[in-house]
């Protein structure tokens, strides 16, 4: 998935020159449940958004640290999904939902809370025992509180495998 940041800020003494770092490459993963019947479907997720190699790396003071994500952000949603469109193995379909986020920073631990609603369509081969898929989605998250207080958009692409 191609998604934008949650947080695009990142804080550093005003009193050392700011040394600009190409950021890693990072991807979002997601993980989904669901059960439904041809038509309309329900579906429990969670994404782990722009996670990197250096994601999980312990927290330093240097200036590498700026080029390093120093907030994780995950969102949950729980997606209602409308098939409206089908011809011979193919499918098209909507989805909608409401979500959550979360947003921790690595530097100090503080988490941000927030509300989410996703969106989005796809297109789906439906072989006998997979579903192989292509969906465009976009979540807005509204935080409440910490340095990502307000509205953040999540966009992108998702391919992926479903069983059915």
């Amino acid at each position: 998935m191609l998604a934008q940041p949650v947080i695009s800020a990142r804080q550093a003494p005003t009193d050392t020159p700011t040394v600009v770092y190409a950021p890693a490459p990072a991807r979002t993963y997601s993980a989904a449940v669901g059960f439904g019947v041809p038509d309309f479907g329900v579906e429990i997720g969670i994404h782990a958004h722009e996670v990197s190699a250096a994601s999980f790396s312990l927290p330093n003071e240097s200036e590498s640290y700026l080029a390093s994500p120093r907030y994780l952000a995950s969102t949950g949603s729980l997606d209602f999904r409308w098939t409206w469109l089908r011809f011979k193995y193919v499918s098209t379909y909507i989805h909608v939902g409401p979500g959550v986020g979360m947003v921790l920073d690595r530097s100090d631990g503080k988490r941000a809370w927030g509300q989410a609603v996703r969106f989005g369509t796809g297109i789906a081969v439906e072989l006998p025992i997979i579903r192989l898929f292509v969906d465009a989605s976009q979540t807005d998250l509204q935080l409440s509180s910490g340095d990502g207080m307000g509205v953040s958009t999540l966009s992108g692409i998702t391919v992926g495998a479903a069983l059915h």
